[in-house]
Parts: structure tokens; C-alpha cells; sequence
């Protein structure tokens, strides 16, 4: 058992191994990276954050008593991560318990003369004992981040707060573990996190004065500043069994149909529906305050159109345009028309634009006749006992579905109209989310089971594009599956290849799904 320790004893009378307490806050701080190339410097940082708790004076304090804070031992860790060479390790070591230091603050903390340079010795050869790791370890940790080229003050801020976060958090589970069962342990969700923060900006807005007018302005300015460099064109594939994805009002509400070869189509119009609807349960405050941004929805159900467009900010047409895109999320991706009203402010290119999405096979419009065990007057009650007319009665509607489709969409995302809506990379990531999870909040008994099945992306190195996207779009080929059904019945009778050899320069593919 370790007889060094990092915390005096809790209620239980238990003291808190130094040993344990590296291992745990390393874990935990490791646990916030948001890539795995994180993972190494966050781990260091938790490793040797308490260094200094190895001298025998600290571990006197923790057995005697004495004035809080007459043991330094911050400074110990950051020393050694400084000699390592890995300097944000050591700020954020430096400043876990009182800040992060400023550069003089900072030399002045890690200079090592003769009688440091002897006690780092002797608390590094302690710790590795101690903790039975090795100086080959510790290297590896410092060597497996060489590739990242993301260093300097952001660095330097993440690790911090992923410290003192995964110190407080241990620490308390030592006190109070009652308190510390009741914390959040999932994974970091950013997008959560920024939905969170813009929500609550909302919230602030409420008042019309002139410093939430400066906040808006600052906060649109960092979103201006996360413009979108480089175009994308992707295949989207959903399928439904059961339902109808997209009804035909002058068809009965038939699915929609080739009429030459029977293939089925869903509209563009529908999948931006679909978008518009996701982003308004995620984003709720978006709809209370819709004209304050930046996730408002202008295509929405109530909406009057002019009055939004009558609401813009600017005297000059392009002024009002620019605080439209600022404002609606659908303006920034899609486009609109804003030509009407008293104030119009004409016509906006979306940068995302979407094909109608076409089954891979001929569908079948099946139509169901609906059914009811009550009716709606007494002369329908009478039919049913008098005149046994039982099925004429009861008989009030027809349901329309297709049996199993696999839809296959395209859509293309134009770097330079996004440059001039302001759509950003962080507005492309809520489109993936949209796409991807749109469906889940979309269920009815009319549209049957939708679901997405397959997102491939090609992004463009350059802005105005690497390859045409007829010739990308070739790449993604769908074939029936061994032994597949006729007709189709499952996503499983389907087989989705993407050709990847020969892939033109400046091409990336992700795969979303």
C-alpha cells in the first residue's frame, strides 16, 4: 500500500492515496478529450499536477496539521513538464490551484537551480516508485503528441480546465462521494454545450438595450470568423417501409411517383421541412425568440413572412439581407425569396441545395381502406343497424404507404454562396446532425418507419471545387444484395459500395453514417 498521500482523511476516516489520486485525475482528464491525440497531454497533466505532494513536508502537513498553502507543490510538476518541453503541460500545472501564471510568473515558477534540480530527483524517482511507472512511460507520453500543430494559448486553456475539472471531480469523490454520485459523467457533448450557450444568450436578449446589441454583434462576428472554406457534395440514403414518405396532394395523397417508370420520388421541399423541424426542437428558443438568432427558422408553420422581412435590421437592401442570414438558420443554408412586402430585401442564394431523393427500384402504391367501430352521426348509426350497411358506415378513409423503399438523395454545398450568407462550419455540422436525426423526431403512423441509412461526404480542398460532382456522385454505387429479395423488402437486400481508388486530388471522403 502507498505511503504517500494526496488529502487528509474524509468522514470515513480514510486517508487519499497520492498514488490513486494521479492515476483517477489523469483518467479523468483524459476522459474530456475531444480527440484522441488529446488524450496523451491530458494524462501527463493529471500525472504531474501534484507532484510536489511528494515532498516529506507536505506529507508532514497532511499527518500534523499546519497553515494551508505553507507547502507549495504546484510548482514541482510544472518544473518537470517544462523540462520535458512540453510548456502548456506546465502552465496548466502551474496555475491548477491559483490561476493560470503569466510568463514572467511562470519562469520565475519553473527555474531550476542546483537545490531544485536535486529535489526534482528525488520527487520524479518517488512518483515513478510510487505509481510504478517508468521514465520510457513519461516519454511516451510527451512523444506521441509531436504530430499535433495546435499548440499555444488555446492548448494551453483546454488543458487547464480539463485539470482542475478532473481534480476537483476526484477530489470530491474522496470528501464527499455522496455529492459526487450525483454528478454528470458522460462524455462531452460540444454541440450541446454551444445549443446550451446560445439559448441562453436568448434568454439575455429579452431586453432591447444597447450592450445586448454589442453581445449580438460580437457573438456574429466569432460565427464570421467560422465561415466554411471549401464546397462539399454528398449522397444521402433513406429508406421506408410501410409508409408514405411524401404524399402527392393532386394525387390523393398518393406517394410520389416517376410517372414514366414508376420510380418513387421525395421532394426537396420535404427534406428541408424535415431540417427546419429538427432545428426547432433542438434549438426551442429559437422559436419564443425567432428574430434574435442565429437558429431562428423563417420557413416555419405561423409564420407571416413580410413581417419578418419588414423586421430586418438596415436601410440598404444588402444590409437587411446580411441580418437575415445573421438571424434564420434556413436563409444561411437554403436561400429564400425576401422580395415582398414594404421593406423587401430580394433574393438569397442558399449554398446547400438538395435533389429530389429517387427510390433505387420501381415502387408500389399500395392504398389501404381505414376503418372505425364508431361513428359520426345517427344517420350512420341507423345504416349500420337498419339498413345493415355495416361497411358502408364504417368504411371513413384510405391509407396510402410503400411497401419498402430505399431513397437515394444528392446535394451540393457551395463554399463561395456560403461565404456570402455567412453559413459556417458550425452550421454544416448542425446539416450532418439534421440529417442524421431528423427522422427520430418525425414519427407517424402515416409515414411508417423512416430511417436514414447511409451519409457520404466529398469535401473539396479548394473553393470552387477539386472534381465535378456527376463523377463523385458515380463513385457511391447501390447493387442488390446476395440473395436479396424480389422486391425488396430490408435495407439488407441492398448493397452500398463507395469506389475509393483513383480518387481525384484535393478529394476527401467522410462517412457520416
Amino acid at each position: 500500500m502507498s505511503s504517500f498521500f494526496a488529502h487528509s482523511a474524509n468522514a470515513a476516516k480514510e486517508k487519499h492515496s497520492l498514488r490513486d489520486h494521479l492515476a483517477a485525475t489523469a483518467e479523468r482528464a483524459a476522459f474530456y478529450a475531444l480527440h484522441p491525440r488529446h488524450v496523451p497531454l491530458l494524462r501527463l497533466t493529471g500525472l504531474l499536477h501534484d507532484l510536489g505532494k511528494y515532498q516529506p513536508e507536505f506529507q508532514k502537513y497532511l499527518r500534523e496539521g499546519g497553515k494551508k498553502g505553507s507547502v507549495p507543490h504546484a510548482r514541482w510538476g510544472a518544473m518537470l513538464a517544462n523540462i520535458l518541453q512540453q510548456k502548456e503541460v506546465s502552465l496548466a500545472v502551474d496555475g491548477h490551484h491559483a490561476g493560470l501564471p503569466d510568463a514572467s510568473e511562470w519562469k520565475a515558477h519553473t527555474h531550476v537551480g542546483v537545490q531544485e534540480k536535486k529535489r526534482l530527483i528525488g520527487l520524479l524517482e518517488d512518483m515513478l516508485e510510487d505509481t510504478r511507472f517508468s521514465q520510457e512511460d513519461l516519454r511516451a507520453l510527451c512523444a506521441t503528441d509531436q504530430a499535433y500543430s495546435g499548440r499555444g494559448d488555446t492548448l494551453t486553456r483546454f488543458l487547464f480546465l480539463c485539470l482542475t475539472d478532473a481534480d476537483w471531480l476526484d477530489t470530491e469523490a474522496h470528501f464527499s462521494p455522496e455529492k459526487y454520485a450525483c454528478r454528470h459523467t458522460k462524455p462531452f457533448d460540444a454541440q450541446l454545450f454551444l445549443s446550451r450557450v446560445e439559448n441562453a444568450l436568448l434568454d439575455l436578449q429579452e431586453t432591447d438595450s444597447p450592450i445586448n446589441h454589442l453581445r449580438t454583434r460580437a457573438r456574429m462576428a466569432a460565427l464570421e470568423k467560422a465561415k466554411m472554406p471549401t464546397g462539399f457534395d454528398f449522397v444521402f440514403f433513406f429508406d421506408v417501409r410501410d409508409g408514405n414518405p411524401n404524399g402527392d396532394p393532386d394525387q390523393t395523397n398518393l406517394p410520389r411517383v416517376d410517372a414514366e417508370n414508376q420510380e418513387g420520388l421525395v421532394t426537396d421541399v420535404c427534406i428541408k421541412r424535415k431540417v427546419r423541424n429538427y432545428l426547432q426542437i433542438k434549438y426551442p428558443q429559437a422559436i419564443k425568440y425567432p428574430q434574435q438568432g442565429p437558429y431562428g427558422i423563417f420557413i416555419r408553420q405561423g409564420s407571416v413572412l413580410n413581417t419578418s422581412i419588414e423586421a430586418a435590421k438596415g436601410a440598404l437592401l444588402e444590409e437587411r439581407q446580411d441580418d437575415l442570414c445573421k438571424t434564420y438558420y434556413d436563409i444561411r443554408a437554403f436561400g429564400a425569396v425576401l422580395s415582398t412586402g414594404n421593406k423587401p430585401a430580394g433574393t438569397v442564394r442558399g449554398p446547400v441545395q438538395f435533389t429530389f431523393a429517387r427510390s433505387e427500384d420501381r415502387i408500389y402504391q399500395a392504398e389501404h381502406s381505414v376503418t372505425r367501430c364508431a361513428v359520426t352521426t345517427e344517420d350512420d348509426a341507423k345504416k349500420q343497424t337498419e339498413q345493415k350497411q355495416r361497411e358502408h358506415a364504417s368504411t371513413f378513409g384510405r391509407k396510402n404507404t410503400v411497401p419498402y423503399a430505399l431513397y437515394r438523395m444528392h446535394g451540393f454545398i457551395s463554399a463561395v454562396d456560403a461565404g456570402k450568407t455567412g453559413f459556417s462550419e458550425d452550421d454544416l455540422s448542425l446539416l450532418w446532425e439534421a440529417l442524421l436525426h431528423a427522422f427520430e423526431h418525425d414519427r407517424a403512423a402515416a409515414r411508417g418507419e423512416m430511417n436514414p441509412r447511409k451519409l457520404v461526404v466529398f469535401k473539396h480542398h479548394s473553393h470552387l471545387g477539386n472534381a465535378r460532382s456527376g463523377e463523385l456522385f458515380e463513385r457511391v454505387k447501390v447493387t442488390r444484395a446476395p440473395n436479396a429479395a424480389v422486391p425488396p423488402r430490408k435495407f439488407s437486400d441492398y448493397a452500398i459500395e463507395i469506389h475509393r481508388a483513383g480518387l481525384p486530388d484535393g478529394i476527401a471522403i467522410q462517412e457520416k453514417l
